[in-house]
């Protein structure tokens, strides 16, 4: 990537921008049901990833951001400003959303990821933590395998990386709305604040803390199984 900071920058705040809009439209729209929101956010990060991963890299999500910093793939400052950028590209394709399509789209509170019923008090929070950071967890292992070795770059990542996003809706987009980039959740909110629709920021905190546990959680362990796997290949060919 030889492009310039605010170049990459822009890369980010863009890809969000059609993470946000496209995945969230889904949602709003309520065609497909949540196979058809899995499809779309799928579509959506595979498509941002294979427009621009050559000009960013591709994250397009804070977590994603943070598990490549903590492998000393980017260093913390950009890493900080990727984050900013991601943020403010999610405010605006949550804005873009809501001039869409309006009253319905804020009746439909813009795609906004809000825990279900039961799942924002005691043993419902805990599992919606919980579901926050095992979708994460895969989500940047997936990231980690696909940008590592000679992976790095490959025109079919946008794709890996899609797949892991939309099994994650799938398997808990009915409890959390399925957030695993806290850039998504709070867009969307942050614009239906603007618009007076219903919020929840009282449990904005579950989407950060969940997902931050399965963000480090993930590119440790990824780091550590592949740093034990390699001696064992090695001495497997030589057998």
């Amino acid at each position: 990537m030889r492009s310039g900071l605010a170049v990459r920058l822009g890369a980010e705040a863009l890809g969000t921008i059609f993470l946000v809009y496209f995945g969230c439209a889904a949602v709003v729209a309520g065609l497909g049901g949540l196979l058809g929101v899995a499809l779309a956010f799928a579509v959506a990060i595979a498509a941002g990833v294979w427009i621009l991963g050559p000009v960013s890299g591709g994250h397009f999500n804070p977590w994603a951001t943070l598990s490549i910093a903590l492998r000393g793939l980017i260093g913390w400052t950009e890493a900080a400003m990727y984050v900013a950028a991601q943020l403010v590209g999610a405010f605006l394709g949550a804005l873009v959303l809501w001039a869409s399509y309006g009253k319905q789209g804020v009746s439909q509170l813009l795609g906004a990821t809000h825990l279900a019923a039961g799942a924002d008090t005691g043993r419902g929070l805990v599992g919606a933590l919980l579901a926050e950071a095992v979708a994460t967890f895969l989500f940047v292992c997936v990231v980690a395998a696909l940008t590592s070795g000679d992976r790095a770059g490959d025109r079919m990542n946008g794709l890996g990386i899609g797949l892991a996003i939309g099994v994650g809706v799938l398997a808990i987009g009915v409890l959390t709305g399925a957030s695993m980039n806290f850039a998504r959740t709070f867009g969307p909110e942050l614009a239906l604040t603007l618009a007076g629709g219903a919020t929840d920021w009282g449990h904005i905190w579950v989407y950060l803390v969940g997902p931050a546990i399965g963000a480090v959680a993930g590119a440790y362990a990824y780091d550590a199984f592949t740093a034990t796997a390699a001696p064992a290949t090695t001495r497997a060919r030589k057998g």
